[in-house]
């Protein structure tokens, strides 16, 4: 029985932590998930359930300095048939490495920025705009094209 779009958004997240069970070089991790993603998302068996899917970046692997581990994965996916919306994109990234002592401590851990999202306006240039912005600067200088 095919996934709803819940369902196919949390199978394509799924995928990409698949590396985090996985050590080695970043260009050997980089290949070997990329390779995973597009095998996984070309056969027809996986197309029957999740439906058709593209990637249209990525795959990209960080790794910390100095780590065999990958710290994150991240892709972006497209299909022109999502069900309940049509054409969609997703935005997967890994989840925490559990074997990765940088992204306990050096991400989930380092709480001390937090911002309590609730209290402001997300269309406005406010603090947590700008902090989500600086982020996401950040992630992505750190992602090759």
């Amino acid at each position: 029985m095919p996934y709803d779009q819940f369902q196919r958004t949390f199978a394509l997240s799924s995928l990409a932590n698949w590396v985090s069970t996985r050590s080695g070089p970043q260009s050997v991790l980089q290949a070997d998930c990329q390779q995973m993603l597009t095998d996984t998302v070309s056969l027809s068996s996986n197309q029957q359930v999740i439906g058709n899917w593209q990637l249209v970046w990525g795959p990209q692997v960080w790794q910390a300095p100095d780590s065999v581990l990958s710290g994150n994965v991240m892709c972006v996916a497209h299909t022109a048939a999502m069900p309940g919306a049509g054409e969609a994109y997703v935005v997967a990234l890994s989840a925490t490495n559990s074997r990765s002592l940088y992204d306990w401590f050096g991400e989930d851990f380092d709480v001390a920025s937090s911002v309590d999202f609730a209290s402001f306006d997300p269309s406005a240039s406010s603090a947590p705009v700008a902090l989500l912005e600086s982020m996401a600067n950040t992630l992505f200088k750190r992602l090759p094209d």
